[in-house]
């Protein structure tokens, strides 16, 4: 605005020096006080020098009168130089200059306006902002971490004794639900298997899986250092395919794969494993009947591109961040009936983000679920 402001200021000074020849006309002139209200002290605070041009393009008169900075030779120069622009305004170094075309005369008048204290004014304003800026986001800043000792660490205290209170809750639950399984395995052989019996085992084997799901994603959240080891993960996809193989053909379902080989990965082989075979029980569990289920390895510049596709019934096209939300089930497309806390792909995505990658779920005709997860090579 400052700038917008020099210039028009400027602009119209160099009209007024425009319509009088290259002068200020008189303060007490008729006309001057009608048609160029400019305050009355302009023609003394103005510095200016005026250069025309003949028609051949030849220079006329040089005025510099007006102006010590600048000698003859140098009005020259600047003129020349402005009038082969072949623009009608702009600024000069610090001089606002205006081109004007005078029909009665058949000459060319370039004026030229010093403009060197506004525009240090300007620049210095621009200075000190910046400066005064700085100051005050520092200042909020020391305030803001000054200020989250004593208003976000009982927030962050509260959320990690929620996550330990999580792995130790998680730890001491496998206790009793062993003593109860090993219980379970005495009163089957003393009295044999039945209905209940398995019943309970099959819970048993629920809360296990549940447990040890809990613990893996609250360590991941705890960002623990993990293992970081070269590893073929061609292999130990083909490998992680296998026992899924025939859990496929006894429901009905076609699994097939396509895997490039010799790709290699840096990380824990160990979390890798587990999030292909969250990955693959996921798509198995959730395929209809006589449905099929790709997988895919693929190296793509510096990414390493790991999907798994499925059939699916009832989706809603397009992403689905959500799928990773924990205990997220939704009943439109993954049938209640079917076994799971929704806490697998909570699992999944945590340990894709420990190793540094991204994941994400979509379904792209509402008929086909797609979940990939892409690591850097």
């Amino acid at each position: 605005m400052n700038y917008n402001k020099i210039t028009s200021d400027a602009d119209n000074i160099l009209t007024v020096l425009n319509q009088y020849g290259g002068k200020f006309p008189k303060y007490n002139s008729p006309e001057r006080k009608f048609r160029n209200p400019l305050s009355p002290e302009t023609p003394y605070q103005s510095r200016y020098f005026t250069v025309s041009f003949n028609s051949d393009g030849s220079v006329g008169f040089i005025d510099t009168g007006k102006v010590v900075a600048i000698d003859t030779e140098s009005a020259q120069e600047y003129a020349i130089k402005v009038y082969e622009s072949g623009t009608n305004n702009g600024f000069y170094d610090v001089y606002r200059y205006g081109k004007f075309y005078n029909e009665e005369e058949d000459m060319t008048l370039i004026i030229f306006l010093d403009c060197s204290k506004e525009l240090s004014n300007l620049y210095s304003s621009i200075i000190f902002s910046v400066i005064l800026s700085l100051i005050g986001i520092f200042s909020v800043l020391i305030l803001v971490i000054i200020s989250s000792k004593f208003y976000l660490k009982p927030v962050y205290d509260s959320y990690k004794k929620q996550k330990q209170f999580i792995t130790d809750a998680g730890h001491e639950i496998k206790t009793p639900l062993a003593i109860i399984d090993a219980n379970l395995e005495l009163i089957e052989m003393e009295n044999g298997e039945s209905e209940w019996t398995g019943s309970i085992r099959n819970q048993i084997q629920r809360l296990t899986s549940l447990t040890s799901d809990l613990i893996t994603l609250s360590k991941m959240e705890e960002n623990d250092k993990i293992i970081m080891e070269k590893f073929s993960l061609s292999n130990i996809v083909c490998e992680a395919i296998d026992p899924f193989i025939i859990p496929a053909v006894t429901h009905k379902k076609n699994l097939d794969y396509d895997v490039d080989a010799n790709i290699e990965l840096c990380g824990d082989e160990k979390a890798i494993r587990r999030l292909i075979n969250i990955l693959l029980d996921n798509a198995i569990k959730y395929t209809p009947e006589n449905g099929s289920i790709f997988v895919s390895l693929k190296k793509q510049d510096k990414n390493i591109i790991l999907s798994v596709k499925n059939d699916a019934e009832n989706l809603k096209i397009g992403d689905m961040p959500y799928i990773f939300d924990r205990f997220y089930r939704e009943d439109k497309s993954r049938n209640s009936s079917v076994k799971g806390y929704g806490i697998g792909l909570s699992v999944a995505k945590a340990i894709v983000d420990s190793h540094k990658g991204k994941i994400s779920a979509k379904s792209p005709d509402g008929k086909t679920f797609v979940i990939t997860a892409v690591f850097n090579a």
